[in-house]
């Protein structure tokens, strides 16, 4: 994580990676507490702290929370048009779902990019790459 980024940015962005370190990602009727398996044995005060922040992440209430789906959205996007450069061609929906789903200017701006380079061209510019 960036270490210049706000506290609550990097508190709701590590949690969003919970889903992707440990057991893939959470399906829209999977409704349980993902974290709950992943801190059952932990101290009550960071288990409380690690389920508050996730659900911070899951409600989508907060600026931090949005910027992290769009963050999670973006990383969708950007791998279907891999796959699409790379000649699969069934992945049309998987991206029109993934940019459809964007709420921030700039997540929208940075798909725009990707939509409009070729992929490699999209990490040399935005990654350095």
């Amino acid at each position: 994580m960036d270490p210049d980024c706000p506290a609550p940015a990097r508190r709701v962005g590590a949690s969003r990676e919970t889903g992707h370190r440990f057991g893939g990602q959470r399906r829209k009727n999977d409704r349980g507490p993902r974290s709950a398996d992943q801190v059952s044995a932990a101290h009550p005060a960071v288990k409380a702290g690690v389920q508050r922040v996730v659900g911070e992440y899951e409600s989508g209430d907060t600026p931090e929370a949005i910027v992290a789906k769009d963050a999670d959205k973006l990383e969708c996007l950007v791998q279907a048009v891999e796959y699409r450069a790379q000649g699969y061609a069934l992945v049309q929906d998987w991206i029109d779902t993934s940019l459809n789903s964007l709420k921030t200017a700039s997540a929208q701006a940075l798909a725009e990019a990707a939509l409009t380079m070729s992929p490699l061209e999209w990490r040399k510019t935005f990654l350095g790459q």
